[in-house]
């Protein structure tokens, strides 16, 4: 699948947990757990990057690899999220502060909306026939076995765009709603 499909299968995995905090009245987290998503689903695609020495679907396409990466997403989210409200302090559209519990539940949230967006992406590359190295292993280090459903070609547009348009209105409808 491509960077359009995962993109969309990540809004796809975090879209009821968005609409779950739009419901509660969260309404400035929903955004940041959608943004946690698409990072999640696109994170575990560093390796095909000039840059980075690590063969495609290696490691970086494995369950423990998701599961630090997922940790560097949600505390760097959190971040993003602290200093918004540090620039907005003072300003007419100014952000309080989270108490304690608040964070906490924050960074659980933000992390759940990455992980389940890097699982997401597993999942849409199962969907590809291709084989060989581009077989994904998610379980590596414990099992060599591989994961492939084999449904579509990695590029087929139908499925990209399908998902993209699927995983953006599922985000956005929710907001249509309650904003």
């Amino acid at each position: 699948m491509h960077k359009q499909g995962h993109f969309g299968l990540g809004l796809l995995s975090t879209s009821v947990l968005a609409l779950l905090l739009l419901e509660g009245g969260f309404t400035l987290w929903a955004p940041f757990v959608g943004l946690a998503g698409i990072a999640g689903g696109l994170i575990p695609d560093i390796d095909n990057k000039p840059v980075v020495p690590f063969q495609h679907h290696g490691w970086t396409h494995t369950v423990v690899f998701g599961v630090f990466a997922s940790i560097f997403v949600a505390g760097s989210l959190f971040a993003v999220f602290h200093a918004a409200i540090t620039v907005t302090s003072g300003t007419s559209f100014a952000v309080a502060e989270p108490s304690l519990l608040g964070n906490l539940a924050l960074t659980i949230l933000l992390y759940m909306a990455a992980f389940a967006g890097f699982l997401s992406h597993l999942f849409g590359d199962t969907l590809s026939t291709a084989g060989g190295t581009l077989l994904i292993r998610p379980w590596k280090p414990i099992s060599e076995n591989h994961v492939r459903i084999g449904v579509t070609t990695a590029g087929n547009p139908v499925y990209n765009l399908g998902f993209f348009v699927a995983g953006a209105f599922s985000h956005l409808l929710p907001y249509y709603v309650y904003l």
